[in-house]
């Protein structure tokens, strides 16, 4: 019989540092994998397909949606992200845990449907913080995205209780941000 993986959730806004500590646990965590997720957004410099995201076109994500193919999925700032059914349920096959980088929308669907899973939330120390972590990713960001991004930052901050735990991510210490997150994943 094949035992399924553990699902693990980060969430956190915009800038908060959730992709370094995922990138930090799959350094850190034998047999985990990360679950790679389905956007409609452009690549940045650097990313690459099937790597980081798998990019669609919005047409293409539109029709997964209709034949029902992704576990979760939302329309976040300016473009759609989704969770495969298929391909999370493969990867729990093979390996454990399985990390989720997803948004507060794709965490509460996950506990509506009473899926089994560990949560985290992300966030930067202060909002400031936040801003110049935004600004210092995205150089060419425009007042009106930056505005859009805080906002929607402060949504889901307003859903941070809902998580099984939530970790703070000091500037110059995500380390020991990993070595948190990896306890408790580790206690689990």
């Amino acid at each position: 019989m094949n035992k399924q993986g553990k699902i693990i959730i980060l969430s956190g806004p915009s800038g908060s540092g959730k992709n370094a500590v995922v990138r930090g646990l799959l350094k850190k965590l034998k047999n985990s994998t990360y679950m790679i997720p389905h956007t409609t957004r452009k690549p940045r410099p650097k990313e690459k397909q099937g790597k980081d995201y798998f990019f669609i076109t919005e047409q293409a994500f539109k029709k997964k949606i209709k034949n029902k193919e992704f576990l979760e999925w939302a329309h976040v700032h300016t473009d759609y992200y989704g969770t495969s059914k298929k391909i999370l349920a493969k990867l729990q096959k093979k390996y454990n845990p399985v990390i989720l980088a997803i948004d507060v929308n794709g965490a509460k669907t996950f506990r509506k449907h009473k899926i089994p899973h560990t949560s985290f939330f992300i966030n930067a120390e202060s909002e400031q913080k936040l801003i110049s972590r935004i600004k210092k990713r995205q150089k060419n960001i425009s007042p009106r995205e930056l505005k859009t991004r805080l906002a929607t930052a402060k949504n889901e901050l307003k859903q941070a209780k809902k998580y099984d735990h939530q970790v703070i991510n000091y500037q110059n210490k995500l380390p020991q941000t990993i070595t948190k997150v990896l306890k408790i994943i580790k206690k689990k």
